[in-house]
């Protein structure tokens, strides 16, 4: 070589001076690459944090479910269920139109209907539904349809019915 620069090997020509390399080229070196083995591959152990975190989402998950049928619970006791079941059974009247009389009672039923007795009068069978925070009442025997609000007190043994322009009716059990 004419220059004294180092060749790569298998060089043809010197990239410094351009000078033709004269004589045998050797042959560029090949990558090596790895054989595949006849042995089968050992799996790197996995680690520990990887093993946790499929169970704490689980985990996390089942609480956000757990989480929401709660909440849903909840609200369906709230807003949705109404207080019929609280009407239910016998109640005697305590006030009703300006007078005291605790021979009267109405008894209330699941299917919406009361029965009002008192000794010396017929039976009157009454509709009921409530209609939000109202207390409506129906007759077949005579033709009205009122509606009152109403609130419980004494846990939930003394019900007070009241509207507007008359005197309230007080009902205890």
């Amino acid at each position: 070589m004419s220059c004294g620069a180092k060749l790569e090997a298998g060089a043809k020509f010197c990239i410094s001076c351009g000078a033709t390399i004269k004589g045998k080229a050797t042959p560029p070196e090949q990558p090596q690459t790895q054989q595949p083995s006849t042995q089968p591959q050992q799996q790197q152990p996995v680690p520990v944090q990887t093993l946790k975190k499929p169970k704490t989402k689980l985990i996390m998950l089942i609480t956000a479910v757990v989480v929401i049928i709660v909440v849903l619970a909840v609200l369906f006791l709230v807003f949705l269920s109404d207080d019929t079941s609280k009407f239910v059974g016998t109640w005697t009247i305590e006030y009703l139109h300006g007078r005291t009389d605790p021979d009267l009672e109405w008894t209330f039923y699941t299917n919406g209907t009361y029965k009002s007795e008192q000794p010396g009068y017929p039976l009157i069978w009454i509709n009921f539904e409530l209609s939000g925070d109202r207390f409506c009442t129906s007759s077949n025997e005579y033709t009205y349809y009122h509606c009152y609000d109403y609130e419980f007190s004494n846990g939930g043994n003394k019900l007070t019915l009241s509207a507007r322009g008359e005197d309230s009716i007080i009902l205890t059990k």
